[in-house]
Parts: structure tokens; C-alpha cells; sequence
């Protein structure tokens, strides 16, 4: 399969929930209804001083890395702040596993193994990985107790398209779903060398709360975190 190049301020996943709260409806969420989530994968500020932060922001829902939400300090915080906290599980993303097992590698349609900068897939028919990393997913569900997962990199070696369908893909899903659809958009570049200005950022983010969406995930915090005019964007259109 070819590879599909990406664009900054493109939508990376879709999330159609049906758990959290009341049924979906066509009509704009209101701002309490909204989920406002960020995705973070490493920290090294103080907990107390991060989710006050984003108290501050209006993010209500934290989508984090398994090594963060180990943490026993990350969870309760979060459960303090009232911010609903979704294990990140990066399905078929994962070095480690094909560090030790190089046959695991998905190999394109060129016979090379799916690779793209830091990008290396698992092969997604292998059933053995697939039987493993289920009971590994029962066992942080045990272990964690966390409000939801965020299912990453459960797919094929592609990239998606253009940013311009954000608000045409929550309609597609709403209509064949009827769940709640919430995007989730890049705060910088990714993959391409494209600059992802304060504005496009701005347009995606009004497009990506366009009804019938139900809020929106930033990925990531990390990125989002330094920058403080896309902060302020978000302040502007989220409180």
C-alpha cells in the first residue's frame, strides 16, 4: 500500500463515543458538554502547576501515555481537577516490540519494511502480537482504572490526507454513527515541513467545533505548551 502524504492542521483520529454522558445530538454541544482534550506523552514540570493549567484552558479530558498514567500522583490530580483521564495505546506503533522482534515488521507494497522517519508499523495481521497486547490492555484496565482508551495507530502504514475535511468527516461519522465525533487536531507540523501558523490553527480549531462535533483533542500538549499564541487561541474560542 502507498503511503498518503499529511498536511499540518490535518485531523490525525476520530473518537465516536457513545460512554460519556448523554446521547449525541445534531445541534452545537454547549461549552459544559464539550470534550476538550489534550494528548501528552512525556513531562517533566510539576504536576500541581500542569493540571492547573489546564483547568485554566478549559481542557477537561487528558488522553495520556501509559507511563504517565502509572503515576499515582498524575491520577489523583486528575481526578481532583475533575479531568477524565484515557490511556494512550499506540496499537500497531511500537519500536520496542520489533526491537526484539524484527519479523513483526508490516512491509509495503515496494517490499520494504513500513518505515517513515520515526513512524514503524507492526504488522497488523500478525495474531500473535494482537493476542498479547489485548491481555496487556485487560491488565492496565485492571491496574489503572482509567475513564477511557485512546485505541492509537490501529490501522495500516498510511498517512492521512488534507486539513480541509475536518468538519466533513465529524458529519460523515455523525450520520453513519449517530455517536459523538471529536476530532483531534495538530498543534504544529508533523511529517511534512509545512509551518502551521497561528491562523490556520485558529481556522481548524473553529472548523474542527463546528457542529456536530463534541469538542476537540489537541495533539499534542507538549507542542501546544510552547506555544503561547496558539494558548491564547484556544482560551479565545474554548472558555
Amino acid at each position: 500500500m502507498r503511503d498518503t502524504c499529511i498536511r499540518t492542521g490535518v485531523v490525525l483520529v476520530f473518537l465516536a463515543l457513545t460512554g460519556l454522558g448523554c446521547e449525541a445530538r445534531v445541534d452545537e454541544a454547549s461549552k459544559a458538554e464539550r470534550l476538550i482534550g489534550v494528548k501528552i506523552y512525556e513531562n517533566e514540570r510539576a504536576l500541581p502547576a500542569l493540571f492547573e493549567e489546564w483547568k485554566a484552558l478549559g481542557i477537561n479530558t487528558v488522553f495520556a501515555s501509559v507511563e504517565l498514567s502509572t503515576r499515582e500522583e498524575f491520577r489523583a490530580l486528575a481526578n481532583t481537577h475533575d479531568i477524565r483521564l484515557f490511556l494512550i495505546l499506540p496499537t500497531f506503533f511500537n519500536p520496542e516490540a520489533l526491537d526484539a522482534d524484527s519479523s513483526l515488521y508490516a512491509i509495503t507494497d515496494r517490499g520494504e519494511r513500513a518505515v517513515e522517519e520515526w513512524v514503524q508499523f507492526v504488522c497488523p495481521s500478525r495474531q500473535g502480537y494482537r493476542r498479547q497486547y489485548i491481555e496487556r490492555i485487560k491488565q492496565l484496565l485492571t491496574d489503572l482504572d482509567p475513564d477511557g482508551l485512546s485505541i492509537d495507530f490501529i490501522r495500516h502504514f498510511v498517512f492521512w490526507k488534507k486539513s480541509t475535511w475536518v468538519h466533513s468527516v465529524v458529519e460523515d461519522l455523525y450520520r453513519q454513527t449517530g455517536a459523538k465525533v471529536i476530532p483531534s487536531i495538530q498543534v504544529r507540523r508533523a511529517y511534512l515541513e509545512d509551518t502551521l501558523t497561528v491562523g490556520v490553527f485558529r481556522e481548524t480549531l473553529v472548523e474542527a467545533l463546528r457542529a456536530p462535533s463534541q469538542g476537540v483533542v489537541f495533539w499534542f500538549w507538549e507542542a501546544l505548551e510552547q506555544d503561547p499564541e496558539k494558548k491564547a487561541v484556544l482560551s479565545d474560542l474554548i472558555r
